[in-house]
């Protein structure tokens, strides 16, 4: 900072393309912090640093963070700054702001260089700052098959340019890793558990432009067939400023939330007219069409099936002496979902988490935080599968051994455990009116939580893409949508979360999620009716539910759930787990 003349430097989460999870190279925030979570911005100055980050890494980030003499700012606490404000005092008028215009969006690098002026735009991780920093891998890409996709990669594109036409652009640059795999049906492995490859996409009324390497005869016939001209991924940026591609005086669509500060400037000093939208395909791809959506519930049931599996195998293996971890269960539970034929990948990192560890929302196990687990206690176990059909998300929160069961602190925890299960219960079970938002949709789920004076940090619900990033726009379902974030009407064919819960520090952490399917209901005078159909297809561990808090309907809708379970999934076990799943999914009340 003092060779180059800057006071404050901003090293954010994110790639060049805004992904959420990013590949090795561009983990320099963690380089620099020692702070794992995958959302957080590191802030440096002279004398002091801070990392902003949400209520999902607090407990996480003090951890990491201890020793490191980097300040933790709690997002969204009374109190805090937000993370603009927060630069504005530690960067006042007359001190030089840094940072890298292609890893911040095209809104953020914008309004840093209006409340900056004067501000750098340079920062190079490769200048010194990065020593030994991995290499940008290139991974092998495969052709995701119509009998999956539903449609074909040049029927979207005509889809795109039709809505590029009512726009009036005649130029399309997409970024967003996941938008451009969903478009062209294919699939990559450049980023840890998300199926996308590293590319930027050009579109025009009559040519289309890929930026990647990848190869292979297959693919290369595959862009073919769809009109698709393969360039290097190190070109972009030099045709997009020389206009080599489609040359001065277009209007470009593009999303400015998404496209990152250094494509947006680029274009704008080409003199093009550029109108910023939503990318077309973001709505096309959250809306699953009829392939998709048969899929899904396949991928869902084969999911379940490996799950519940695991599931008897863990209750069984807790009452030996067998002695597991943290990391062990969570690979068996791998070994299990591998069992499955049309099975990739994780579509995260697994999450499993035993007694306290539990109330850490984002906690993550390796060779250094792998805690045995106790044969009494509670586990929290969140986890997901990348399949042919679909991409799977789900948490179940299990009760270990019969020795905690008299204790006051199991009490309290069946007494929280139930309302999440309520909550989530709610919430799956809603009919709403067409043009509702994530944001109204969200009180439902917490109300019962609200009414016992508590609640969680996290949102309660995220879209999952078609086996693509398992964390997904734009529907969502969390009130505090709107604040520059999405918050999309809810659409018949979106894929979305049910995840409440309760997180009560140093003792125990509780989260039940579901997968639930916006479904069309019903249409009369009073207007056209949605509801959720439940893709999750697991028990919900019934020694942690207090029937004598549920009302009638609580327990019906628990019971119903239940039996769908069993219906759906049994025909995929054998007779052993068959009983197994029977008792699971008993009826109460």
């Amino acid at each position: 900072m003092d060779e180059v003349g800057v006071d404050t430097a901003v090293i954010p989460t994110s790639d060049r393309h805004n992904s959420e999870y990013v590949g090795p190279c561009f983990k320099f925030r963690e380089y620099l912090s020692g702070f794992t979570g995958s959302a957080g911005t590191l802030i440096v100055c002279r004398d002091s640093a801070y990392l902003h980050t949400d209520s999902r890494y607090f407990i996480q980030a003090e951890d990491e963070l201890s020793g490191s003499g980097i300040s933790l700012m709690k997002d969204g606490n009374e109190g805090v700054p937000s993370e603009r404000e927060h630069l504005k005092s530690l960067c006042p008028e007359g001190s030089v702001l840094w940072f890298d215009a292609s890893c911040f969006t095209a809104v953020k690098g914008a309004e840093m260089v209006a409340d900056h002026p004067g501000a750098r735009t340079d920062l190079d991780p490769d200048e010194g700052l990065w020593p030994g920093r991995p290499a940008q891998e290139f991974g092998p890409v495969f052709i995701l098959e119509k009998r999956y996709s539903g449609v074909t990669a040049g029927e979207k594109i005509a889809l795109i340019r039709e809505k590029m036409n009512s726009l009036h652009a005649d130029v399309h640059v997409i970024s967003s890793l996941d938008n451009i795999a969903w478009i062209l049906n294919l699939r990559g492995c450049d980023i840890e558990h998300c199926p996308v490859f590293y590319s930027y996409l050009i579109i025009t009324p009559d040519k289309v432009f890929l930026y990647a390497d990848i190869k292979g005869k297959d693919i290369e016939d595959h862009l073919s067939k769809t009109g698709v001209i393969l360039k290097k991924y190190e070109s972009f940026y030099e045709d997009l400023g020389q206009s080599t591609i489609f040359g001065t005086g277009h209007t470009v669509l593009l999303d400015k939330k998404d496209v990152n500060f250094r494509i947006y400037r680029t274009l704008s000093e080409t003199g093009s007219r550029i109108v910023s939208s939503p990318n077309p395909s973001a709505l096309m791809k959250a809306v699953k069409n009829k392939t998709e959506r048969e899929n899904f519930k396949k991928a869902h049931l084969l999911d379940a099936a490996a799950v519940i599996r695991f599931e008897k195998w863990l209750y069984e293996v807790a009452r030996s002496d067998e002695k597991l971890t943290e990391l062990s269960v969570a690979e068996k539970l791998h070994e299990f979902r591998k069992e499955t034929d049309s099975f990739i990948d994780e579509s995260f990192d697994t999450i499993c988490a035993f007694g306290a560890n539990a109330a850490i929302v984002h906690y993550g196990t390796d060779a250094d935080h792998d805690d045995p687990l106790e044969r009494d206690g509670i586990l929290l176990i969140d986890s997901g599968g990348h399949y042919y059909e679909g991409t799977t998300d789900i948490t179940r929160t299990y009760i270990l051994g019969e020795g905690i069961k008299d204790s006051e602190e199991f009490k309290k925890f069946k007494h929280d455990f139930t309302l999440v299960a309520i909550s989530m219960l709610k919430l799956m079970n809603l009919k709403f009116v067409k043009g509702t938002r994530g944001s109204s949709l969200d009180m439902i789920a917490r109300q019962t939580l609200w009414n016992n004076g508590l609640d969680f940090g996290h949102g309660t619900g995220h879209g999952v893409g078609y086996l693509l990033n398992v964390h997904e726009g734009p529907n969502r379902i969390s009130y505090r949508a709107g604040k520059g974030s999405e918050d999309a009407v809810f659409e018949a064919g979106m894929v979305t979360s049910d995840e409440p819960g309760i997180y009560i520090r140093d003792s125990y952490g509780i989260r039940i999620e579901n997968l639930i399917l916006c479904v069309e209901d019903s249409t009369n005078d009073f207007g056209r009716f949605l509801s959720f159909e439940p893709l999750t297809m697991v028990p919900i561990d019934l020694r942690g539910i207090d029937p004598e808090l549920m009302s009638e309907e609580d327990i019906e809708m628990l019971n119903r759930y239940h039996q769908t379970v069993y219906e759906k999934v049994s025909p995929y076990l054998d007779e052993d787990m068959k009983a197994y799943l029977k008792k699971a999914t008993e009826r109460i009340g």
